[in-house]
């Protein structure tokens, strides 16, 4: 709602869809190169993470490479739908005169999470499913109704944004630096150090999420306060820790490496087209 309000009040003349644009495409790379790290992740942070491969040498042996692909399109969608809901936000939040990069990673976050709730759901419950397709799983959800493509949407809702801005508030600090520049390096470096920060901060929350996700018929309580007990109480606040950081600290300074270069091309095509335009 937001971005469809301030489309037309976008900073330095990027409209809405450009930024929704822009932060599709550069999706696409990450999330081929780094969807094996993601089955990983989830495999680990959940119940059952002794009996499923939790390995990267186990998960290629056992299941190959369409194994360590599991849920890809799922995360290939997903990892592009919500970066360009997150960044549409945050930028129509900007526009709409809310200043702070903190509050304004929050508030996006909060939006990313309710809005990709359905989709992050399959999407675990396919990686935690290796011999289950991504329709069967579909069509197991939706046999318990509404409620099961929202399960997690609140500990997903609180670690998405908790994560958002932290990682804005930084990210943006580092681009006020003096030294900080528009070049590779310094965007690499900024994304890299504001992801990995955040992504510690936010992470026991994550695992609950992914337990609250876990298929019905593994039996157990997906209840919040339950499930936040457990995994307090067995130490599995940072399970899966390693492949997450591994995966989504190189995916965040390769996305916005993509997103800030494509965004400056955009810019200036813009400015050449109101140039001939004017003239």
């Amino acid at each position: 709602t937001v971005s469809v309000l301030y489309w037309s009040k976008m900073p330095e003349g990027v409209g809405w869809g450009t930024h929704a644009g822009v932060a599709m495409a550069a999706s696409v790379v990450p999330v081929l190169v780094t969807n094996p790290l993601d089955v990983l992740k989830t495999r680990r942070q959940s119940r059952r993470r002794d009996v499923l491969k939790v390995k990267a040498a186990a998960l290629i042996a056992k299941e190959g490479w369409r194994g360590a692909q599991v849920g890809a399109a799922l995360t290939m969608c997903g990892y592009t739908i919500s970066p360009t809901i997150k960044l549409c936000t945050y930028h129509a939040l900007d526009a709409a005169g809310v200043r702070s990069p903190g509050v304004r990673g929050f508030l996006s976050g909060i939006t990313t999470a309710l809005v990709t709730s359905p989709l992050w759901v399959v999407k675990v419950r396919t990686q935690l499913s290796p011999h289950r397709t991504a329709w069967q799983v579909l069509s197991d959800t939706w046999g318990e109704g509404f409620k099961g493509f929202f399960r997690g949407v609140v500990p997903a809702v609180c670690s998405k944004s908790i994560e958002f801005c932290v990682f804005f508030a930084i990210y943006e600090k580092l681009k006020s630096l003096d030294r900080y520049t528009k070049d590779a390096p310094s965007i690499l470096s900024a994304a890299a150090a504001s992801r990995f920060m955040a992504s510690i901060v936010a992470y026991p929350v994550s695992v609950i999420t992914t337990r609250c996700r876990e298929p019905s018929s593994w039996g157990g309580s997906r209840s919040l306060v339950p499930v936040a007990r457990e995994v307090i109480a067995n130490g599995t606040c940072f399970a899966g820790m390693s492949p997450h950081l591994m995966r989504v600290v190189p995916f965040t300074s390769l996305y916005f490496l993509c997103y800030e270069t494509l965004l400056t091309y955009a810019r200036e095509w813009q400015a050449g087209a109101a140039h001939l335009h004017a003239a």
